[in-house]
């Protein structure tokens, strides 16, 4: 009588916290912190990918631009491992499907045609001449970046907000 009591009390506490049995184990605060700060070194390293950009100069040196690239790439790749591996608590499954739907494919294409100005730079070095054709359309990633990138973290944001109705924040 003992086992049935403590095991009812049990199952009572975990529906009364709002807990799924499938949640249980996750920590859900680490989760939300430990993406907040992979999307914050996205940030960092997209900034100073940006910046270096802009520091480009005529026949200059482009290592700095290089190891920018580098870094916003890893990044990048850190936060798509994040999410691939990473036990998500059904109530946070709305940050990877967010991920997966608009700031994945966006980033993605990002760091694709970066790439493409960047491995160009390292080739052919940095002339207004032969990298003007990619300035448009790197820009135009910059100023989207920052719109996905803010979407995504209102998601997270918002649902963290919300969390303390019925998740174990």
């Amino acid at each position: 009588m003992k086992k049935i009591t403590i095991l009812s009390s049990l199952v009572g506490v975990l529906l009364f916290s709002g807990c799924s049995v499938g949640d249980l184990f996750i920590d859900q605060v680490a989760v939300h912190n430990s993406l907040v700060d992979t999307m914050d070194a996205v940030l960092r390293a997209e900034e100073n990918f940006y910046d270096e950009y802009w520091a480009l100069e005529d026949n200059a040196d482009t290592t700095a631009f290089e190891a920018a690239f580098s870094e916003f790439e890893t990044a990048v790749g850190e936060l798509d491992t994040f999410f691939m591996e990473t036990k998500f608590a059904s109530g946070q499954m709305v940050f990877k499907e967010d991920y997966e739907a608009n700031y994945k494919p966006f980033i993605d294409d990002y760091v694709e045609y970066a790439k493409e100005f960047t491995d160009a730079v390292a080739t052919s070095g940095y002339t207004y001449e032969s990298m003007e054709p990619y300035f448009e359309e790197l820009d135009e990633f910059t100023v989207d970046f920052v719109d996905v990138h803010n979407t995504l973290i209102g998601t997270i944001n918002t649902q963290s907000d919300y969390a303390t109705s019925g998740q174990s924040y």
